[in-house]
């Protein structure tokens, strides 16, 4: 499973929209969007610390961020 699906997975398990983790998480929804369908431009790592921390759960590698 690569990042982009195993946040999507980890997002529906927490019962959550894209929107609602954004909000979570404090970042911007299409930026969810983009990760989950692995076409995001750049690292975007801050936005993937705060995206795990929301989750509280590990999604990328660190020489995936």
């Amino acid at each position: 499973m690569n990042p982009g699906e195993t946040l999507k997975a980890t997002r529906h398990a927490a019962k959550l929209t894209q929107l609602q983790l954004a909000v979570r998480a404090g970042v911007d929804p299409g930026t969810i969007s983009r990760l989950e369908r692995g076409v995001s431009q750049g690292t975007h790592s801050e936005a993937k610390g705060k995206i795990e921390e929301a989750l509280q759960a590990r999604i990328w590698t660190k020489e995936e961020k």
